[in-house]
């Protein structure tokens, strides 16, 4: 089970994979470097009572203990050292203080697009999402309860300000926003046509590509010497021939033959149809060769760090694994469901009406400490 908790304690992204949130970083270059500065932070949190309102997103109430949570988690996840006071990037820029509060109000702005979006739709967690919540509260207890009780967790917790109904809130966004995405493209993206993944897949950049690839390294990640790499090269020229002077129609057969018996792929085991990929994900002359190529086509002898490759490139499929630069593999179907939902995620906070209680607009994190 995906540790809810750890997202929570380092302010990490909790919605999508794929989707952003909260502000950009402030940039490294033009900032000044850390002053050592400290702050007693309880007393930063102490300036407001936990249910004070801060903002309201599609009618829903921030309260201060939320806000606060993302507050602190981006100054100790970030800022730690830095005076609040100063400015990011010269006289005159957003001080560390003020991106710390904008950057507080786009996590609460982003948590609360799901929940109020799913108030809207009329979608709600199940039985086995709360289940599942019942079992992560019951391994956090494990893991960081000092007494092993639900008590000690939330004792544990509070020294990072994390009160229990923020706690409560944002684990069941995460799993709200993948009922939301359920909801509007099925399990795994099912409710998504061939065509609309088609379409996707096109827009996103997506191609299906098996190669033959002899490699001019070995185990170890050592260039082959001289000869070993010309004679690496001689095979590929030998094999390219062999598929050229096949009859059309037998030639992607002929490919997989090839593939099979004299490519030293090591992913080929886990991706025996082809690699399906979108830009940044294989080396550029692998991707520039492929982008090159209609469905059906066969490629030159391409040079890459890896070696050689002989590159066929497929018609796409909804049921094609998709490589991530990660390694992680989806569908391509359930990949474009993903897409499709961060594209509407993102559209949700573009629209989203935000008010902000009196003096929030424009808080600053130092005029806690002033």
């Amino acid at each position: 089970m995906k540790k809810l908790l750890s997202c929570l304690l380092s302010a990490a992204i909790i919605l999508s994979a794929l989707s952003g949130c909260g502000t950009e970083a402030p940039e490294e270059s033009a900032a000044p470097t850390a002053s050592g500065a400290e702050y007693d932070w309880e007393t930063g949190y102490a300036a407001y009572e936990p249910d004070t309102v801060v903002m309201r997103v599609n009618g829903e109430d921030v309260l201060w203990d939320e806000f606060f949570y993302w507050l602190y988690s981006t100054y100790a996840n970030g800022l730690a050292g830095y005076d609040l006071s100063d400015p990011i990037s010269g006289e005159g820029s957003m001080s560390f203080g003020q991106y710390a509060a904008m950057n507080a109000a786009g996590y609460c702005l982003e948590c609360h697009v799901i929940s109020s979006k799913a108030e809207e739709l009329g979608v709600t967690l199940t039985d086995g999402d709360r289940e599942m919540l019942e079992a992560q509260i019951e391994s956090d207890i494990e893991e960081y309860s000092a007494d092993g009780t639900r008590a000690g967790l939330f004792e544990y917790l509070a020294g990072l300000f994390v009160t229990e109904r923020v706690y409560e809130f944002i684990n069941s966004g995460m799993l709200l926003q993948n009922r939301l995405m359920t909801f509007l493209y099925g399990e795994d993206g099912s409710a998504l046509s061939d065509e609309e993944v088609a379409l996707t897949a096109e827009q996103y950049g997506f191609m299906t590509v098996k190669h033959i690839l002899l490699r001019t390294m070995d185990d170890s990640g050592e260039a082959l010497g001289e000869a070993a790499a010309s004679a690496k090269r001689e095979q590929a020229e030998e094999l390219l021939s062999e598929l050229e002077a096949a009859p059309e129609a037998g030639r992607e057969a002929l490919f997989d033959e090839m593939m099979a018996e004299y490519s030293e792929d090591p992913g080929l085991a886990n991706f025996p149809d082809g690699y399906c990929f979108t830009e940044g994900t294989m080396v550029t002359e692998f991707e520039d060769a492929a982008r090159a190529l209609e469905p059906g086509g066969i490629s030159g002898i391409v040079e890459s760090s890896n070696g050689y490759h002989i590159l066929l490139r497929e018609s796409l499929s909804p049921d094609d694994m998709v490589l991530l630069s990660t390694g992680d593999s989806y569908t391509l179907r359930y990949t474009c469901a993903v897409l499709r939902f961060n594209a509407d995620y993102s559209d949700w906070v573009e629209s989203a009406s935000v008010e902000y209680a009196g003096g929030f607009e424009s808080f600053d994190a130092a005029s806690l400490f002033e």
